[in-house]
């Protein structure tokens, strides 16, 4: 799955508006399911398997609120990106740290070339959401996983895994690199078992990952299809939004 940066940027081409016009419900909405892999993997999970797509029709079904609808759209926008993205990025990277890696490298180079901001930017601002509209997003959680999957959810899983997220990525936005050398001592001290290293944003690895954004056009093997491409992670990225629109329109009348 691309990771927040990207998926903020892809909702906010299909909606067409610039970032400060932007909901920052919506853009927490376009992070999908990714919410929970910050406190309770379980629900991400199961979420991103193949019911997250029937769980998206409850989600804006149970939208009764602005709050609740503009999260839903979010969530419609996060769907379509990861099912178009996620096989180039799955062919470019062999683990699930290197994945997280190459996927806050795109990040990175999307905040300036989309954005034009610089890596001090902290963009995780843009995801923060008062008390209120999290109880409705909590509301919205409770009624779509009694829906899809005939579970009562605790509505404290909603709060916490936003609270982690939250500061999980503020932690990890080292521009200055004043951190950096903690999450690496750690690493060295526990003899790899604790290695966050890879979380540490904003960041660019041209050895590991030479051209992330395949802008040269090199043949890639979609690993779900055994089908050779060539398509850039931009022309994904706009493949991605077309199909988010439709999607929209269809979803949100």
């Amino acid at each position: 799955m691309p990771n927040f940066i990207t998926h903020s940027i892809h909702g906010l081409k299909v909606l067409d508006l610039s970032l400060n016009e932007a909901s920052n419900v919506f853009l927490l909405g376009c992070q999908g399911a990714d919410l929970f892999f910050y406190k309770d993997a379980k629900f991400g999970k199961m979420l991103h398997e193949d019911q997250s797509k029937e769980f998206l029709f409850y989600l804006v079904k149970n939208s009764k609120t602005e709050i609740q609808r503009l999260y839903s759209m979010g969530y419609a926008c996060h769907i379509t990106l990861d099912g178009i993205a996620h096989p180039y990025i799955n062919y470019r990277t062999h683990t699930p740290k290197t994945h997280t890696k190459f996927e806050l490298i795109i990040d990175t180079i999307l905040l300036k070339k989309e954005l034009r901001k610089d890596w001090n930017y902290k963009f995780i601002n843009h995801l923060k959401i008062d008390g209120e509209s999290l109880e409705q997003l909590a509301d919205l959680y409770i009624e779509s996983f009694k829906d899809a999957f005939k579970m009562e959810f605790d509505r404290n899983i909603v709060k916490k895994s936003y609270s982690s997220m939250i500061k999980i990525l503020n932690f990890f936005h080292d521009p200055n690199r004043k951190k950096t050398p903690l999450v690496y001592l750690i690493k060295w001290l526990t003899f790899n078992k604790i290695d966050y290293t890879f979380m540490i944003y904003p960041t660019i690895d041209e050895r590991e990952f030479p051209d992330p954004l395949n802008l040269t056009k090199k043949s890639w093997i979609d690993p779900l299809t055994n089908v050779e491409k060539n398509a850039s992670f931009l022309e994904l990225l706009e493949v991605a939004v077309s199909e988010a629109k439709k999607l929209k329109n269809q979803l949100f009348q």
